[in-house]
């Protein structure tokens, strides 16, 4: 059967990524390990493992630009066989661990070209 593919979109609080920039070596070690097993079970959904991301800047129709600050702060893309599946998955990432942090899904519309 042909897998779905998802958008994973990683969201954190302020709160949230201020105890992550103040988390000790050690503490932080412990999340990549966390991070990287979990990585490791699922690595057959992976289609792009994804990456944290930085700041954005929002462009608009006029040319001008703005700098805007959001919750965002990494990406994946998953492959499953449907939305159920895929928060089946996502339901043991290390992403879901704590309330002050949360995922967005959405699903990738394939566009026949």
């Amino acid at each position: 059967s042909i897998m779905e593919k998802f958008l994973v979109i990683y969201g954190a609080t302020p709160k949230a990524m201020e105890q992550w920039k103040t988390q000790s070596t050690e503490e932080g070690e412990k999340d990549m390990k966390r991070w990287m097993d979990w990585m490791g079970e699922n690595a057959t959904h992976l289609v792009d493992p994804g990456n944290p991301i930085g700041k954005n800047t929002r462009l608009h129709v006029d040319g001008t630009s703005e700098e805007k600050t959001n919750e965002l702060c990494g990406y994946l893309i998953l492959q499953a066989n449907d939305r159920t599946h895929a928060i089946e998955i996502l339901k043991s990432s290390p992403h879901t661990q704590n309330w002050e942090m949360y995922i967005e899904l959405m699903n990738i519309v394939d566009m026949e070209m």
